[in-house]
């Protein structure tokens, strides 16, 4: 259902147009996949927003032409993979209510609103021709504020990262992540709202709803709902409702992936350049956090020379090695005699591997080739729990594919009295890791100490006991099994750690890469007394979001008859020291994979698998989301 409106003989400053769609009919939704997904587009005037609050539908435009000035709002857009909207079920004219303010958000009625008549459906269907009433502007007026000045400012809750923190002075194609935490307070329930501000800093490019513009910007937000985003020159505010204490919005600016060319930088140098952020957990009046993310804008990067224009692009550049010092990582890969330059990519957040390459990626360097080995070291001190990495080559035919994927975590282990105080993780299927001594000793600083950990073990699923390496109080030393770091091989076992009563809090950063795995499984009968646990090492760069991703992988659904190999899975929850449970059950006549949590999966995450019951052994190879190469 497409609505046009037409300006009437007043032009607008910063106006609202407001459309109120039927009950009964699917609810109003910014989610491009909801029957409700609308769009926008405007001529005569700048469209500077949009959002949606119950069943009404509001677009802001700004100098919007009077007379020949049009929005033309399409409910149930289905280009971008929607199904349309779903109409109500009953017959009759039904209007479609049409509000607007030339000058302000204060709307009042047009004259006339548009209507479409509902038929009763039969076999064969009777189109009806329609038309649209052309409206009459009603003038309204917005009385001017009275501003009232607080004596002291209030700090906006919640913290905010970007990514990537350095670009290069007037560079092009750049995708900015700013990524917001919430604070301890709820945003207002869907009856209201929060605002997220986020200022753009003076020179780079206008953020922008258009696509195609440099500045696109989209909206995620781990929880609540995203009600809506307006621009203000440089600014944009972001409206989400009932997001809970902790949670993520993540504004994603130079977004590239519906085909725009990207943020374009400053073109000047500078350091700390900020990305202001201000919130507002209930409303508009937004404060500034305490700490709002900035980058550093460097000299531009090398300009690569073409040597030749060769007949292809180059072979992705193999062989990467990952090393990691605190929170930085180098990169290492061969050169190649067809490369003239390289360039390096990053993601971050749990689910950036799952970014589409290279248009939601962030490129944070160009390195030119040297003998044998090239590198790169990405200086980070974003605070990113989750970072990924690929790296291209690049001649005068264009760009390679990726390399392989490497990743960099960032764990963070607190120590709480009257807990069993484990924890359960993976490692990279490549890593620096080959004994339990190497993790201990890269946690604890050095060898022979035990201040942050006393115990690391792995699970021996073939007799389901654990091999165990601890630190022993009375000789000052470790002992017991010094195992062998098994991720990415049959097993791929997940680590165990136990914390000491003098751990605090302390992070611990892991890097690496995955390959290709063929992990085994088998059922233990009743009659061997053992227990039936696999507690694996997950990919970092698996393809899997949810447990039920997992569920399908293997058994192809989540339906009746889904549990041929598997019917539960174990999500460790060190918070609370127990498992989330995701499994296979029956219910009357129902059976499926809908008992417990579907639970998210992270990258770090070890998941408990157990087979179904006299099923067949079985080999399970999980899926990366970019199929490694040499």
């Amino acid at each position: 259902m497409t609505v046009t409106y037409t300006a009437g003989a007043t032009g607008w400053g910063n106006g609202m147009l407001q459309i109120e769609i039927p009950a009964g009919w699917s609810a109003p939704s910014l989610i491009g996949a909801d029957p409700g997904y609308f769009s926008v587009s405007v001529s005569g005037g700048v469209y500077a927003g949009k959002s949606k609050s119950g069943q009404f539908i509001r677009v802001y435009v700004n100098n919007l032409t009077a007379v020949t000035g049009t929005i033309a709002v399409t409910y149930g857009d289905m280009s971008s993979g929607g199904p349309g909207a779903t109409a109500q079920p009953g017959g009759g004219a039904v209007q479609f209510k049409v509000y607007s303010d030339p000058f302000g958000t204060n709307v009042a009625e047009i004259a006339a609103h548009p209507e479409v008549t509902m038929t009763v459906p039969t076999a064969t269907p009777t189109y009806t021709l329609t038309h649209t009433l052309t409206p009459t502007v009603t003038d309204t007026f917005t009385i001017t504020p009275t501003a009232t000045v607080t004596q002291t400012p209030l700090d906006g809750e919640g913290t905010a990262i970007i990514a990537p923190i350095q670009v290069c002075a007037g560079s092009a194609g750049n995708t900015m992540i700013i990524t917001y935490t919430t604070g301890v307070t709820a945003w207002a329930t869907p009856a209201g709202y929060g605002t997220l501000k986020i200022t753009i800093p003076s020179g780079w490019s206008a953020p922008s709803n258009s696509t195609t513009a440099p500045g696109y910007f989209t909206v995620l937000v781990s929880s609540g709902s995203y009600v809506g985003s307006l621009v203000l020159g440089q600014s944009v505010e972001v409206y989400v409702a009932g997001i809970g204490a902790g949670q993520d919005i993540t504004f994603t600016y130079g977004d590239k992936s519906q085909g725009g060319p990207g943020a374009t930088a400053q073109p000047g140098t500078g350091t700390g350049v900020v990305f202001m952020v201000a919130s507002d957990t209930d409303g508009k009046d937004t404060s500034p956090i305490t700490a709002p993310p900035s980058v550093d804008v460097v000299a531009a990067s090398p300009t690569p020379t073409f040597t030749s224009t060769p007949d292809d692009t180059p072979v992705p550049p193999g062989n990467l090695a990952v090393i990691q010092s605190g929170t930085d990582v180098t990169l290492n890969w061969d050169t190649s005699d067809d490369s003239d330059s390289y360039n390096v990519y990053i993601s971050t957040s749990p689910l950036g591997k799952l970014r589409q390459f290279p248009s939601s990626w962030s490129a944070v360097a160009t390195v030119l080739p040297t003998p044998a080995i090239t590198s790169y070291t990405h200086i980070d001190s974003s605070g990113n729990d989750y970072t990924f990495y690929l790296v291209t080559a690049v001649n005068g035919a264009g760009e390679s594919g990726p390399s392989v994927m490497a990743a960099k975590r960032i764990f963070t282990f607190t120590y709480t009295p009257g807990q069993t105080n484990v924890y359960r993780v993976s490692l990279p299927y490549e890593s620096k890791y080959l004994k339990a001594s190497d993790i201990v000793d890269d946690i604890e600083g050095g060898p022979g100490t035990a201040n942050r950990v006393w115990k690391v073990f792995k699970w021996n699923p073939y007799n389901q006991s654990s091999f165990v390496y601890q630190y022993n109080y009375g000789f000052g030393s470790w002992v017991g099994n010094d195992w062998d770091v098994d991720a990415g091989s049959a097993s791929s076992n997940a680590v165990y750690l136990s914390l000491t009563g003098t751990a605090g809090t302390f992070d611990w950063v892991v890097t690496g890469y995955d390959r290709e795995a063929a992990l085994e499984f088998y059922y233990n009968s009743v009659a061997s007394g053992l227990s039936n646990a696999n507690r694996r090492s997950m990919p970092y760069t698996s393809s899997y979001e949810r447990a039920s991703d997992i569920v399908i992988d293997i058994e192809g659904n989540t339906g009746a008859g889904s549990n041929t190999k598997i019917w539960k899975l174990l999500l460790w929850n060190p918070a609370t020291q127990s498992y989330r449970i995701y499994r296979y059950g029956t219910v009357g006549p129902v059976s499926g994979w809908f008992f417990g949590d579907d639970f998210s999966i992270n990258p770090g995450d070890s998941i408990n698998i157990y087979p179904s019951e006299n099923s067949d052994a079985f080999t399970w190879v999980p899926e990366l989301v970019i199929t490694p190469v040499p």
